[in-house]
């Protein structure tokens, strides 16, 4: 699975600068989304989709602590009571969790 350099700067800093603080809520960022141009629409939701497949597949590994059980039991339920959901095992988790310490783990 590629990463590019644009999809970790948002996804590390970007997105959770404006998670951890910068939004209002999360109602009013969804509600705003959900008037954008209905291409992005469907953008915007395979990155909801794939975020929640990726939670479900920490919850299955156990990959997972207090701060974010909940999120990972809920996404885990989703994708299990979704049928045409995209299978898990498309993510080559090795190369993924390979990927992610050397971008964050960087001295």
């Amino acid at each position: 699975m590629y990463i590019s350099e644009k999809d970790i700067e948002f996804a590390k800093t970007t997105l959770s600068d404006f998670v951890n603080g910068g939004m209002s809520s999360p109602k009013t960022v969804a509600a705003q989304m959900s008037l954008d141009h209905r291409y992005l629409q469907s953008e915007m939701f395979k990155i909801c989709l794939e975020y929640i497949k990726v939670l479900a597949m920490n919850y299955q590994n156990g990959r997972f602590d207090g701060r974010n059980e909940w999120a990972c039991s809920l996404a885990n339920d989703i994708v299990a009571s979704t049928p045409n959901i995209p299978d898990l095992t498309e993510y080559d988790w090795e190369e993924y969790q390979e990927r992610l310490s050397s971008i964050y783990y960087k001295s």
